[in-house]
């Protein structure tokens, strides 16, 4: 979880999309870097987590829930943290 708040956090450094030049709000690239992220640890632990959750919460939910969680917890972190290019100044 960590690992994928740090990617969000260098992703909050883009404001501005590189190839379409066109600015990203913080509700646009937080939930989907966050959710994309957490698809692609689905995509490679699926096995792990469905027996996670099967052991914690004795129902078959699907993994892919985890997309969901990383699309607002990616949204709540680039909320927060501070946008674009003054992240690196000194304040």
């Amino acid at each position: 979880m960590g690992g994928i708040i740090g990617i969000i956090g260098i992703v909050g450094l883009l404001d501005i999309h590189p190839v379409l030049y066109i600015r990203l709000p913080w509700w646009v690239r937080g939930p989907s870097v966050g959710g994309w992220m957490n698809v692609i640890l689905v995509f490679f632990a699926y096995d792990l987590m469905a027996e996670v959750i099967l052991k914690f919460t004795g129902h078959g939910f699907s993994p892919f829930w985890f997309a969901l969680e990383g699309a607002v917890i990616g949204g709540i972190s680039t909320y927060f943290g501070v946008e674009g290019p003054e992240t690196l100044q000194d304040h």
